[in-house]
């Protein structure tokens, strides 16, 4: 459990997660109470297995509107159709690397590092620093 007394509520919806509580789940996998870990939350190298497919592309969430823009011109569909590019909303204000800060300051450091070695390949595979964070 990553909550003490945690209401029905809560634990039906999730609505209410602290961060810190999120981290703590990701850590733990759930292993300990037999159910399997949420695609979304799982590695990528796992989900993806790079060693077992030849992919000739890996696009990153922030290169989305280039990746996509290159993957249409490479696939000579440019002239056809366009990606949906969405304006970012005048709301936020920090990007995701500032967002993610923020969420991190309130993780302990041991919790932080075993999060990192838990997603240690794919901060490796998609080319991302520990120190991005910190």
């Amino acid at each position: 459990m990553y909550r003490k007394n945690a209401t029905n509520e809560s634990l039906t919806t999730g609505q209410d997660v602290k961060f810190d509580e999120f981290v703590r789940y990701l850590i733990d996998g759930r292993k300990s109470v037999g159910i399997s870990f949420n695609e979304h939350w799982m590695q990528q190298f796992k989900l993806c297995q790079p060693c077992k497919v030849p992919y000739s592309f890996i696009g990153k969430y922030e290169t989305l509107n280039a990746d996509a823009d290159f993957l249409l011109r490479t696939a000579g569909l440019d002239h056809i159709t366009r990606f949906p590019a969405k304006p970012r909303p005048k709301s936020v204000k920090k990007s995701t690397k500032e967002l993610l800060k923020d969420y991190m300051k309130d993780v302990p450091s041991a919790s932080q590092r075993k999060l990192y070695n838990k997603y240690r390949y794919d901060f490796e595979m998609f080319q991302y620093s520990w120190d991005d964070i910190d």
